[in-house]
């Protein structure tokens, strides 16, 4: 079953990482174009120092040793310049250069510059600078001034800046998903609260959704107080229905069988009135229960079955049968009272009628950490004669016996089936170790 919360959050959490990369990229992109720039602009600056330190002697440009950049002046430092004439001759390098291969330097003519990368295990970059010197003899002297610069500080800031955006952006994804996770749970909320009271409802302990609401739901808990009151008035038309049919059938049929048994007319026919006594016992019994289990709180047990062994015990003193309780006291099952003693009952009136000198009730409580509505575990046995396999179907059927011998109507067992299926439960019938019938019925939590 899927979650609205968690689809909402998966999706938010995708968009969230897409938007970030984007950031990302589009962050580091701007970085290295400024760092970038800003590395062509030291370039530049590096070539007015030179200019600046250079003077023009005799014809030949004469550079002193001392610069203000003390790179130039550092072996191996990472930055190198070169100096050549009109004739592409070298007439100067710097002390940094020492030991180093001097690049390809192409001529530029006096105000032209060109940047370019020199493909190395370092990744050089290299500005072309055209200068004009003019002696006091107005002779023209043409130089290019070449500064080359190795990428590892520009590669260490790149990475360094790298390491700081993407820290920061996985500090803010998991803020934002955070933040997500807040608003989703305080947006869902008076969801959670409608299954609050829902299983309220369905524990008994309430009637209905009485909660405020937000507007967008509103029209939801709304319909299904509606529905929920409803089913209960549905019910309870069809509860007083069957029950006043079964009614006024009882007495029609006390008479015609008073008929029939004092004129003395066929045994057959007295049979089927008393077939159909049996079933208006059934329909009434189904009427008196039914239309009540939807919404029951919880009920303790104990004291419903020790009323009914006591009872039976003294129903059953000639015959010399015991019963015998196995139950905790704080075993607690969702359901109407009259229901569990209707169970019990039929089950032990059952059990006592058949047993030849003792009766076995246990009953287990069910329950599950994810449900409310409590269950149980009903177990009855007799030391009688059993149960044949082949009548396990019969006696589950209204009306239907094992024996016609024995006093009832042969409906105890299919109410009980009838409980027991509406309260979502299930009915095994079997022999037990003590010879006589097991019947055990599970009522799942909820």
């Amino acid at each position: 079953m899927y979650s609205i919360k968690r689809r909402l959050l998966s999706l938010g959490s995708f968009i969230i990482v897409i938007f970030l990369l984007i950031t990302a990229f589009t962050l580091e992109k701007a970085f290295r174009s400024v760092a970038e720039q800003a590395r062509n602009e030291r370039l530049h600056a590096n070539v007015f120092t030179i200019l600046a330190a250079a003077e023009l002697e005799e014809g030949k440009l004469q550079i002193p040793e001392i610069l203000p950049e003390q790179k130039l002046m550092l072996p191996d430092s990472g930055l190198f310049a070169y100096v050549i004439d009109e004739h592409n001759k070298l007439v100067w390098s710097s002390q940094s250069s020492l030991g180093s291969e001097t690049p390809e330097i192409i001529f530029m003519h006096p105000g032209q510059e060109s940047y370019s990368e020199i493909s190395t295990p370092l990744q050089m970059k290299m500005l072309q600078f055209g200068v004009a010197w003019q002696s006091y003899d107005q002779k023209e002297y043409k130089f290019t001034i070449t500064v080359v610069e190795d990428s590892i500080g520009f590669n260490e800031q790149i990475a360094s800046y790298r390491e700081n955006l993407y820290g920061w952006l996985a500090a803010l994804g998991i803020a934002l998903v955070l933040v997500q996770i807040f608003i989703l749970r305080w947006g869902l909320h008076p969801l959670s609260r409608v299954e609050v009271d829902i299983r309220n409802i369905e524990a008994g302990k309430t009637e209905r959704l009485s909660g405020k609401y937000p507007k967008e739901i509103s029209g939801i808990t709304t319909n299904l107080n509606i529905l929920v009151e409803n089913e209960r008035k549905r019910l309870a038309q069809y509860r007083d229905t069957l029950a006043n049919l079964a009614h006024s059938l009882k007495t029609p049929l006390a008479v015609l069988r008073s008929e029939v048994e004092q004129s003395g007319l066929n045994h057959s026919m007295l049979e089927q009135v008393d077939r159909i006594d049996s079933m208006v016992e059934y329909q009434l019994s189904r009427a008196a229960l039914s239309g009540r289990i939807t919404y029951t709180t919880a009920i303790k047990v104990l004291p419903i079955a020790i009323k009914l062994i006591s009872a039976l015990d003294k129903v059953f003193v000639e015959k010399g049968i015991r019963g015998k309780l196995t139950c905790s006291a704080d075993v607690e099952i969702n359901a109407v009272e009259g229901d569990v003693m209707e169970i019990l009952g039929n089950l032990l009136d059952n059990a006592y009628k058949w047993a030849e000198s003792s009766v076995w009730l246990n009953i287990e409580q069910l329950i599950h950490d994810e449900c409310r509505v409590k269950g149980a575990k009903i177990v009855v046995e007799d030391d009688g004669p059993g149960i044949d396999p082949a009548a396990i179907d019969r006696v589950l059927i209204r009306g239907g016996r094992e024996d016609t011998t024995t006093p009832g109507h042969g409906i105890g067992l299919a109410v009980v089936k009838d409980l027991i299926d509406s309260y979502l439960g299930t009915l095994d019938i079997d022999n037990g170790r003590q010879g006589g019938a097991l019947i055990t019925i599970e009522i799942p939590p909820r």
